[in-house]
């Protein structure tokens, strides 16, 4: 009998007059795992809502599903969030009450769900928090949400999730803000948890290579209908569906072997530096300071690079390695407490005041790096507006949309009404409409899907040529980071423990580099 039953699932907005999922019908067994593809706005999330009952009253659903042979109900999908059914968010930032500490979260959630309290509801969060891998939770389980990176709030979310052991998994992408190590133990764990509880899993994902590597059976989306339902090695050996063939070979594309890149990638010799910084040291913890950071968080030491006009360099590294902490040094949003960053020879705060406008940064977050009440046309201008140079800006709007490959019929359209792939591109239309010098791309790539991410790198590439920026690529994804970088800086614990050029990566040779290679999941389309 299955353990999870979905029948003609459909999800109706009466207000758009349109059904965001429509008839989805499968069935999942205990100690099974389905990954649910798709591009964005085919309804994954949607499915994964309806799974535990949060669809919002304001839409219409239509179906049944049944866990175990009982139907869920608003009643019984209160019951059994947590204890039996248990999700992982996309949004780990906005999962967390933000005006409470990490261990108050967790040690409510496990109260409430296990009944466990003191000393044996705190040992529970610890044994959690070092199975995803995170450092001194003692620690981190005092800190609040805003002082963790984004990777290490997912990782607190999964394991809350897996220290629950509850009887299904719904995983809505859980690696997106992860490394390749880390990602491919939270793979790990989910796996284990699947195995040893029985435990069926729902994955989510843009990614395939983890799909690929952990899921039994896939499901594929595309405008919210099922194209197919297949055992996984059926569907990535001989896809049926264009979509399908579509998806799948589009993701093959950002993992090209490093040999066909090799003519593409620029000499970094004989390029006049741009930005040298010199023996960064930034503390993690504030003498004296009532909002302090302590010392395990987002701490750089002794960080030492170059960076050529022109050039493109990607800064790798794990959740809470520092790599953010330089981008916000280098803008001017923190100050550092040891060691200097030169701009053209200048030092960095009298470079950025001569030159306003001419760095620019496009955020992870980029929905919530838009003003809701502005239209398109008010986010990309708003800069320009800022720096008042003489040029029409209409006109300059209508340019930058060009660029980034976006329809002029966006322009009165808000931040909620686009897409995210389409709300990224306005991010970065409004991060070069000042011509910028240099461009800092902070984990751009990590909440689009797979489609979405290789449009968005060769977008980015076609500008580096268009624009000569130099770009400082922040990222934890090593197949992006070859496609469009020409050098990587590895940074580890906050040191920089190896540098090389793209097409030089599988001659690295430090300890975590090699780490993170061997850790990675690259897609292959299986043969027949």
């Amino acid at each position: 009998m299955p353990f999870i039953e979905i029948k003609k699932l459909s999800v109706h907005d009466p207000i758009q007059q349109k059904d965001l999922v429509a008839n989805i019908t499968f069935t999942l067994h205990r100690q099974r795992c389905l990954g649910v593809i798709g591009e964005s706005g085919s309804g994954k999330s949607t499915v994964a809502k309806a799974l535990i009952g949060l669809i919002p009253p304001s839409l219409e659903m239509i179906g049944t599903i049944l866990f175990d042979g009982e139907k869920l109900t608003s009643q019984t999908s209160q019951q059994w969030r947590g204890k039996r059914i248990g999700y992982i968010p996309q949004d780990a930032m906005n999962a967390f009450n933000p005006i409470e500490t990490i261990g108050h979260q967790i040690l409510e959630t496990f109260q409430r769900h296990l009944g466990l309290r003191g000393k044996e509801g705190t040992a529970h969060a610890i044994t959690g928090l070092e199975r995803v891998h995170l450092n001194n939770p003692h620690m981190l389980m005092k800190k609040y949400p805003h002082e963790l990176s984004g990777g290490m709030l997912q990782r607190v979310v999964i394991a809350i999730t897996i220290m629950l052991f509850p009887d299904v998994i719904i995983a809505d992408e859980p690696t997106a803000s992860l490394d390749a190590y880390n990602r491919r133990e939270v793979i790990t764990q989910l796996q284990r948890l699947k195995e040893e509880t029985g435990a069926a899993l729902i994955i989510i994902s843009h990614d395939l290579g983890v799909v690929q590597a952990i899921a039994d059976e896939l499901l594929v989306m595309h405008q919210g209908k099922m194209l197919e339902h297949r055992h996984a090695k059926e569907i990535f050996t001989s896809p049926e569906h264009p979509q399908t063939r579509h998806l799948l070979e589009t993701r093959l594309r950002l993992s090209t072997p490093l040999e066909a890149l090799r003519q593409q990638k620029r000499e970094s010799e004989g390029i006049p530096m741009l930005i040298t910084a010199n023996q960064l040291l930034k503390h993690g913890e504030d003498k004296g300071r009532f909002f302090h950071k302590e010392e395990s968080i987002a701490r750089i030491a002794q960080v030492s690079f170059q960076i050529g006009e022109g050039e493109c360099v990607g800064v790798v590294g794990e959740s809470g390695s520092g790599k953010s902490t330089i981008a916000r040094t280098l803008l001017g949003l923190e100050t550092l407490d040891g060691g200097e960053i030169k701009i053209d020879g200048w030092p960095a705060h009298t470079w950025r005041k001569m030159n306003r406008g001419k760095m620019s940064v496009v955020f992870q977050d980029y929905l919530s790096s838009v003003h809701p009440s502005f239209t398109v046309k008010e986010i990309i201008a708003e800069p320009m507006q800022i720096i008042k140079r003489n040029m029409d800006v209409n006109q300059k709007v209508l340019s930058l949309l060009k660029q980034v490959r976006l329809p002029s019929s966006l322009l009165n359209q808000y931040a909620h009404q686009l897409s995210g792939g389409q709300l990224q591109r306005v991010c970065i239309a409004r991060a070069i409409s000042t011509n910028p010098a240099i461009l800092i791309l902070d984990e751009v790539l990590s909440s689009l899907d797979v489609s979405v991410q290789v449009q968005i790198l060769e977008l980015l590439e076609t500008l580096k040529q268009e624009l000569d920026m130099t770009i400082l690529m922040i990222t934890h994804d090593l197949e992006a980071t070859v496609f469009l970088c020409d050098r990587l800086l590895f940074l580890h614990e906050g040191k920089l423990v190896e540098e090389c050029k793209s097409d030089q990566l599988f001659e690295a040779t430090h300890p975590f580099t090699l780490k993170l290679i061997n850790s990675l999941m690259p897609f292959q389309l299986d043969k027949k």
